[in-house]
């Protein structure tokens, strides 16, 4: 059964955005529930891919192998502990291609 979404405004108010994790410097973490594949994104990459209006609530990007539907989006601020140790996708010379490096490499 996959997994049910929040509705698109969880929280009386406005709706978190890219724009305010980026804001607030957070590491996004896209997990699927079905092949438990976990990848780590910086919000403020995110912003230039999809633009700073996208939800919270709402994935970014779907499983290479299961799509959207199974998809879960965290937002976290990164740890002192997680620099150098944290594998974070970043856009390598064109926006398609990403590259893996650790959390406070560039």
């Amino acid at each position: 059964m996959p997994v049910s979404h929040p509705p698109a405004h969880p929280y009386p108010g406005k709706c978190r955005t890219l724009r305010d994790a980026a804001a607030d410097g957070q590491v996004i973490t896209l997990r699927c529930n079905l092949c438990r594949r976990k990848v780590h994104f910086l919000a403020s990459d995110l912003v230039d891919i999809v633009g700073p209006d996208w939800p919270m609530h709402e994935p970014v990007l779907p499983c290479h192998k299961h799509g959207r539907e199974y998809v879960d989006m965290r937002a976290r601020l990164p740890q002192q502990e997680d620099l150098g140790k944290l594998p974070v996708r970043r856009p390598a010379k064109l926006i398609q291609t990403w590259k893996t490096v650790m959390l406070g490499d560039e």
